[in-house]
């Protein structure tokens, strides 16, 4: 009785909660219901909304694989980085101080804050010859940036720490295989989807192709204008003749919009030559790494020219090009100039200090200023050790001239074969060297310089600081004048006839001889002539040479008679005095 009564009791309740629980239950089942209603649906290739990136993860880069080198394939994978901005990856030289070099590629980042892009590593030396690049990601937006060394030649060198989290891939998505790595992203409870072929659909790009064997020009196209990222298209171009009108230059290429870039190596005679590089729209021109044309601007087809010298030996040219609309249009030809001219200075250049064998080469310099430094003078030429003679006609109008010299190390200078100028020694180049000279007319000149190290100058000028010097006037010099002397000979004669009556009658003569004698003395006179003129005293003095006869006569009155008779005799002697002083 008890028993029964106790089971019919237990069976009152358990009915009422058996329905009490059913209400619950259809209740909650109603809520969930409610519940999942609201949830936003999630489209296929869409991330959860529970998959938020992780608070406080700072940008971080990670490459693969850790070693690189020419045409290798880099991978770069981002985390931690603001979704929704844009990230560019670039290549620095560490010796520049990691200043920018080339952009290589570019990707927005994820809701996550994840990007992930591929590029392929330079093959010009001016890469692979660096032990180790800096790889470089850039939020220009948030200011943020990361660098990694990237080794080139092998060898160990620190990456960034990557973080917890698996590699993805790119923002674009393209039907592609992603890295995988042993760490998983934490995400709540929902995992990432991987994209699907039906996701987005794979954006069409020029395929790169593999780098072939380049016997010629070394060609690489770019899907743009400025010559960003990796080539499109690398081929070997026999020339630099193409007439592309308004078609593609390659397969995977657009037909307008585009850039090449094209490079190779070619040995040249020393002489002069003259380029033409025909373009439509712009081009430049670079020889052994120094710019020749720049025509880097839009224009119809049109030819440029240029003249430069190349010495012996293996020159490096490069021609870039852009095409932007319209026609496409690019031709490089050269020609060896037959007579090559030097209006100004010829200058000649040695490998070698002592000016030893063949110049290396020769060329018009307009005028004498180089500050080298460091570098070469021209292509195929030492930094160092070398030496430069220049050689000109010049005509010039009288004058005083001052001629400037400045070196480092040796220089000197010649006029007509004369040293005016020797600082044939080693030195800084500080100060100048000045030198005057007296010039007129067509005379020769030849500057001499050599280099032994260090930095290069070499500078040579001149100018007018004056006319020609005045002589003083000279004093004139006697001309000799033959001038006679005269020698007076005079011979008197003296006849004395007394008359005498019975006296003796006495004759006597009497000879008198006058010697005068001219003393001559140099004055400035030009010609002196001598007039002389004997004179006789008219009483001269009568000497007896002969003993008086007397003869009686018969008149006794003496009558004396005088006749002085004087007979000059005048003897010319030739002697170089102007002017004379008888005596």
């Amino acid at each position: 009785m008890n028993g029964g009564s106790m089971g019919g009791s237990s069976r009152k309740w358990i009915l009422p909660v058996a329905l009490v629980g059913i209400l619950v239950f259809v209740a909650a089942g109603v809520a969930g219901c409610n519940f999942l209603r609201n949830l936003p649906p999630v489209a296929a290739g869409e991330r959860t909304p529970t998959a938020t990136r992780p608070a406080g993860l700072a940008p971080s880069i990670e490459l693969l694989p850790a070693e690189g080198g020419a045409g290798v394939r880099i991978t770069v994978n981002g985390r931690g980085w603001q979704p929704g901005n844009t990230v560019t990856v670039r290549l620095e030289d560490p010796a520049t101080g990691a200043a920018p070099a080339q952009e290589m590629a570019s990707a927005i980042v994820t809701d996550l804050g994840d990007f992930a892009v591929k590029f392929t590593f330079p093959t010009d030396s001016r890469w692979t010859s660096l032990p180790r690049a800096l790889v470089t990601a850039v939020d220009a937006a948030r200011n943020q940036r990361v660098s990694v060394w990237l080794p080139l030649a092998g060898g160990a060198l620190p990456t960034a720490t990557p973080t917890t989290g698996a590699a993805l891939p790119a923002a674009t998505a393209t039907l592609t295989a992603q890295p995988t790595a042993t760490a998983t992203r934490p995400l709540a409870t929902a995992t990432r989807p991987q994209p699907t072929a039906t996701a987005t659909r794979p954006r069409p790009t020029a395929t790169p192709t593999r780098t072939p064997v380049i016997t010629d020009w070394r060609g690489e196209y770019f899907g743009n204008m400025n010559l960003a990222g990796q080539p499109a298209v690398v081929r070997n171009d026999a020339t630099l003749n193409f007439a592309w009108g308004t078609a593609a230059p390659a397969a995977g290429l657009p037909a307008d919009g585009f850039s090449a870039r094209w490079s190779r190596s070619l040995n040249f005679d020393a002489a002069t030559y003259r380029f033409f590089l025909t373009v439509d729209d712009g081009a430049r021109m670079w020889i052994d790494g120094q710019l020749v044309v720049d025509e880097w601007r839009d224009g119809s087809v049109r030819e440029v020219r240029i003249e430069t010298p190349l010495s012996l030996g293996s020159h490096t040219l490069r021609v870039e090009y852009y095409e932007r609309t319209g026609d496409a249009r690019l031709q490089l030809r050269w020609e060896r100039l037959g007579a090559v001219s030097y209006p100004d200075w010829r200058g000649e250049y040695w490998p070698n200090l002592s000016f030893a064998g063949d110049p290396a080469l020769i060329r018009n310099d307009p005028r004498i200023d180089f500050r080298w430094g460091t570098g070469a003078p021209a292509a195929g030429l030492p930094a160092d050790g070398f030496s430069v003679r220049w050689t000109r006609q010049v005509t010039l109008t009288g004058g005083l001239y001052r001629f400037f010299a400045q070196a480092d190390d040796g220089i000197r200078f010649f006029v007509d074969g004369r040293a005016m100028l020797n600082e044939w020694h080693d030195g800084s180049g500080a100060a100048p060297y000045t030198v005057d000279l007296a010039l007129s007319g067509s005379h020769t000149w030849v500057v001499e310089y050599y280099e032994r190290t260090g930095a290069a100058l070499a500078s040579f000028s001149w100018q007018v600081i004056g006319p020609l010097p005045v002589p003083a006037t000279p004093t004139a010099s006697p001309t000799p004048t033959r001038t006679p002397t005269a020698t007076l000979t005079a011979t008197a004669t003296r006849t004395s006839t007394p008359t005498a009556t019975g006296a003796p009658t006495a004759t006597s003569t009497a000879t008198a001889t006058a010697s005068p004698t001219a003393t001559a003395t140099a004055t400035a006179t030009s010609t002196a002539t001598a007039t002389f003129t004997p004179r006789v005293s008219s009483t001269p003095t009568a000497t007896p040479t002969q003993t008086p006869t007397a003869t009686a006569t018969a008149t006794p009155t003496e009558t004396p008679t005088q006749t002085p008779t004087a007979t000059a005799t005048l003897t010319v002697t030739p002697t170089e005095t102007p002017t004379q002083t008888p005596t």
